[in-house]
């Protein structure tokens, strides 16, 4: 059945098999949509040798044995399963671990089986150790190639493998547009797109899954040019029309200046002087904030904010998450208190009578800010008179998303941001000539946050240690990698290291000052769990997933306990210490890490104990493992890319530019083929990972 380019940008839930329990589970990990699993590639592949009898069995490579089984032997130690092969040769199976029930449910006595496993010769038998076990009927379906697929809170490789196939299916029903030039594909010898995803989940061998393969350089390629478009339509869409009259009498600012209780840095007011310059051009402004770790970016928007209030505009603010959001209003509202600038915060889901006021305000102007995520651009959202968008972490919208909100005003002024310092080489290839301000320089209060590495082995002084703490009334994070355990991951999970921490902290869990928060619970949930932990008059601990990552400002808390640190980005880390020592007393971070961890991954996190420069870090970070993950980490579904890794695509970052220029000037040349091209490249790689959003778009 002929398939629809709808069906590929669909809910990947309206696949079989996805129930609504996976679908949250593959949204943990950035599969939205149909596209974004056909995006997910193998890991490794297993090429298996069929073999006709135990004479042709390989050592230590994955084979595929018909085998009859003949009896079991059980000792407290293991099962052996006793098997012949067509030859009458005996091949045996050993378990260390049985299910009840489970041998004789998938190995009968006397009946046939497949195994699949790795032998080894062990006192003169092949034995397999654990091999997958199938019906012999089955042995006419396998494939001498199987992928691997990176198993996920119980989504086991196979079930992965079974949600691709049906993805492939209806890209294989649908008639791809091409939009790379045909001459530029023959000359590198590339295959087409449909070609390249079905070659990288249907190998012919380890080549045509490597990062630098044909197959994945050329949709590197696809996802260069459209991260390039996406900017140059943004850039455009502002800059090419006529800019709004900014008229900046320093009012509000300078009573600003006066009330807030510290001095504003030297950089800090750099990018304030800029943005203001920018903002008094007739063209739309377009600009890049970067702001390292408590470097003080939110009174810069702020600052940015006052200058749209005073000329008479209002101003939006998108985040990407709730708990950004809510910290942005909270910091917003602190700083508005003296200059009778009303600040509102629309949320996903609210009473409708709260809805319909800020609706109301918004619509007649009497709103002068308002903070939200992706609600703030659906149709029911309008502007009296809309002067400046703020964009946070700018990376995780599409461009679609970013130019409802735009288009909301007649040609505002849009201030990029994100809290994720990136070295400048790279900087200017990925944001080639858009206006960014870097804010380095820490608060003069500000100590630097010392950092401290220690191992597991030391478990049991870090807690004595963390009892002195909390009886002194310290405010401590312990962050974990995971939210629940995993037998396939060994990394401790923070519902783990609670429920331990319960045990040997019981006088404070019981006293009620210890806390658990984690990326799966309701955002209600959420903020209560930090609000009592923030609120609290005494000594407590916020056991947390890295979902306080960015946004979560408790100055009282200086200790940060980060586990598993080594499964961290460095940049991820850097944003994870900077939660604590944000109220000039000393900030801690105690980095705990396994005792058997590499040596590269020892030298990242002595880097993080010589230097608080976030910027210093991305560059020790990009020579430590090149382009590669510096952008963002796989734990918090940050990364700017999908598919591309700098490390071995940043060659094609400039022809990829000259590309998504040459599409764009067709675009605007309204050539309708190419637009319903570059309309479809870009959804298929679009960033926006937010349901609701998927639903209405």
């Amino acid at each position: 059945m002929q398939s629809s380019l709808l069906d590929l940008v669909a809910n990947v839930n309206t696949l079989e098999n996805i129930a609504e329990k996976t679908n949250k589970k593959l949204n943990e990990i950035g599969i939205y949509t149909v596209f974004d699993l056909l995006f997910y590639f193998p890991i490794n592949i297993i090429i298996r040798n069929f073999c006709q009898n135990a004479s042709e069995l390989k050592i230590k490579e994955h084979c595929i044995l018909k085998v009859k089984v003949l009896s079991y032997q059980k000792s407290p130690r293991r099962t052996l399963v006793v098997c012949s092969d067509s030859k009458g040769n005996l091949v045996n199976i050993t378990f260390f671990k049985v299910f009840k029930g489970y041998l004789e449910r998938y190995l009968p006595i006397d009946e046939e089986v497949v195994i699949l496993g790795t032998p080894e010769f062990y006192k003169g038998v092949y034995t397999f150790n654990h091999p997958q076990v199938l019906p012999s009927s089955s042995l006419k379906t396998l494939q001498p190639i199987e992928c691997v697929y990176r198993q996920y809170q119980g989504i086991s490789s196979s079930s992965f493998a079974n949600f691709i196939r049906q993805a492939l299916n209806i890209l294989n029903n649908c008639e791809i547009p091409e939009w790379l030039d045909e001459k530029f594909i023959k000359d590198n010898n590339f295959p087409n797109f449909k070609e390249a995803l079905n070659n990288i989940h249907n190998p012919k061998s380890f080549a045509d899954i490597d990062k630098d393969s044909k197959n994945i350089t050329r949709l590197s390629i696809d996802e260069l040019t459209s991260y390039h478009l996406n900017l140059i339509i943004l850039r455009n869409t502002v800059n090419l029309k006529k800019g709004l009259e900014y008229n900046i009498n320093g009012k509000l600012t300078g009573i600003l200046e006066k009330e807030i209780p510290f001095e504003l840095t030297g950089d800090q007011k750099t990018a304030i002087a800029n943005i203001k310059k920018e903002f008094e051009d007739s063209t739309p402004s377009t600009i890049l904030l970067q702001g390292d770790v408590g470097s003080g970016k939110t009174i810069v928007c702020f600052m940015a904010a006052l200058f749209a209030i005073e000329s008479g505009y209002q101003v939006a603010l998108m985040s990407p998450t709730e708990i950004l959001t809510s910290q942005h209003y909270q910091n917003f509202l602190q700083y508005a208190k003296a200059l009778n600038v009303k600040v509102e915060l629309l949320k996903g889901k609210e009473k409708i009578s709260v809805r319909r006021d800020i609706l109301y305000g918004l619509a007649t102007g009497n709103i002068n800010i308002v903070i939200g995520t992706h609600s703030l651009f659906q149709d029911s959202v309008s502007f009296k008179n809309l002067g400046l968008v703020i964009i946070d972490e700018q990376h995780r919208f599409g461009v679609d998303q970013r130019l409802k909100l735009l288009n909301k005003g007649n040609n505002p002024n849009l201030l990029l941001t994100t809290a994720t310092p990136i070295p400048r080489t790279l900087a200017l290839s990925l944001y080639g000539d858009i206006k960014y301000l870097d804010i380095k320089e820490k608060p003069k209060n500000r100590k630097p946050i010392q950092t401290n590495l220690v191992s597991k082995g030391r478990l049991g002084e870090l807690v004595d240690g963390l009892k002195r703490a909390i009886s002194k009334g310290e405010k401590v994070f312990w962050v974990c990698p995971l939210i629940e355990e995993s037998e396939k991951v060994e990394l401790t999970s923070s519902v783990l290291r609670y429920d331990y921490l319960s045990k040997e902290l019981i006088e404070y869990a019981s006293n009620k000052q210890l806390f658990l928060v984690h990326g799966r619970m309701s955002l209600e949930e959420k903020d209560k769990v930090l609000n009592e932990f923030k609120n609290t008059k005494e000594g407590a601990i916020l056991v947390a997933t890295t979902v306080i990552e960015v946004g979560i400002d408790i100055p009282e808390s200086n200790i940060i306990i980060i586990e598993d640190a080594h499964n961290f980005g460095l940049a991820q880390l850097h944003q994870l210490r900077g939660r604590v020592g944000r109220g000039g007393e000393q900030g801690i971070c105690i980095l705990l890490y396994p005792e058997e961890i590499s040596l590269t991954a020892k030298k990242r996190l002595r880097i993080l104990k010589e230097s608080d420069d976030g910027f210093y870090i991305a560059e020790k970070d990009m020579e430590i493992r090149g382009f590669g993950d510096i952008l963002g980490v796989h734990q918090s579904g940050s990364q700017i890319f999908k598919i591309v890794d700098l490390e071995f695509h940043s060659s094609y970052m400039s022809s990829s530019l000259q590309y998504a220029k040459f599409l764009f000037k067709k675009i605007t040349d309204n050539d309708e083929i190419t637009t319903k091209k570059t309309n479809f490249l870009l959804k298929i790689f679009d960033k926006s990972k937010n349901q609701e959003y998927l639903k209405s778009g």
